[in-house]
């Protein structure tokens, strides 16, 4: 709609866009304050502000945002690099040389990576999430250097096989390193036991964010384990709870385990722990009872009194 309005677009393919997206817009309306009395709701809340978003790490995390290391930085700057070759040729007439339609759609992206708030109805990193499709259609917005076809299919293809390499590379790493321990943990788990995920660890050396957030959430997928988080207390999610669990332990101890008290210990079968050697050894005092199943790794499973 934005698109016709500013092209100007006559009345009759405008119609038919809005006739295209009015069903969208309607189960919108009447689906999300649903959510909102389902209890899919949290504060609106603004971390950084858009000139913090464009600086160093932020920016760079916010459009590539998955490996620490210098990898992104120098995938970006290629990036960039390359629109800049596009654009330099065409510098007195870039109206005319840039894709109209498809700049618009980045520009409005840009705008909601930068403006919009970084968490929203629950939903976190609201605001970034924006920033990758943004890249990509700025990327096709923008002519190609003036390069040799072949060149340019080089160059894009090497630039692909380095990220796509190195990517896959930090992610075998952090499975041989930061998730060591945890296939041992999920085959001594008996099935159907309930298990109480503490992540202690948090943010991994290897990639960015807390990706061993949900991790506990395995015991639940290969062994049908009850665990203290679950999407499925989500409204939107595919499968939610019948009736909504109205947890009786400390809600957030997949983002706070060092609020975990004995009396939350007492609810579970099992303790499904990632940790230092350090915090390991404090784990069997966290409550009466707790002995471990497994002892080696990063990640290792404590019985709860005499689980089943």
């Amino acid at each position: 709609m934005i698109a016709s309005i500013v092209f100007r677009a006559p009345l009759g393919p405008t119609l038919v866009r809005l006739g295209g997206v009015a069903p969208v817009v309607l189960t919108a309306a009447i689906w999300f304050p649903r959510l909102s009395a389902a209890g899919f709701d949290s504060p609106t809340r603004w971390f950084y502000t858009p000139t913090a978003r464009l600086s160093g790490q932020r920016g760079v995390a916010a459009v590539l945002g998955g490996l620490r290391g210098p990898t992104e930085w120098v995938v970006l700057a290629v990036l960039l690099a390359w629109v800049a070759a596009g654009l330099w040729p065409h510098r007195r007439d870039l109206a005319s040389a840039v894709n109209r339609p498809i700049s618009l759609a980045a520009g409005m992206l840009i705008a909601c990576a930068l403006f919009l708030p970084d968490q929203y109805s629950n939903t976190i990193f609201f605001a970034s999430r924006w920033a990758p499709p943004a890249a990509v259609l700025l990327l096709l917005a923008v002519p190609a250097p003036a390069l040799a076809p072949p060149l340019r299919l080089a160059a894009a293809s090497l630039l692909a096989l380095v990220f796509v390499g190195a990517t896959a590379a930090s992610w075998m790493q952090f499975e041989e390193i930061e998730y060591s321990g945890l296939r041992a943990a999920l085959a001594a788990l008996p099935p159907r036991a309930r298990v109480l995920g503490l992540d202690y660890v948090k943010e991994s050396e290897i990639v960015k964010g807390r990706p061993f957030l949900q991790s506990f959430a395995y015991a639940q997928v290969y062994r049908g384990a009850e665990v203290n988080f679950s999407f499925a207390e989500f409204a939107p999610s595919p499968v939610v709870f019948r009736q909504p669990r109205r947890p009786p332990w400390t809600r957030g101890l997949e983002w706070y385990p060092e609020r975990a008290q004995p009396r939350d210990v007492a609810f579970f079968d099992y303790l499904l722990v990632n940790a230092d050697a350090a915090q390991h050894a404090r784990t069997a005092a966290l409550a009466p009872g707790v002995t471990p199943a497994t002892t080696t790794g990063r990640w290792r499973l404590y019985r709860v009194g005499r689980a089943p």
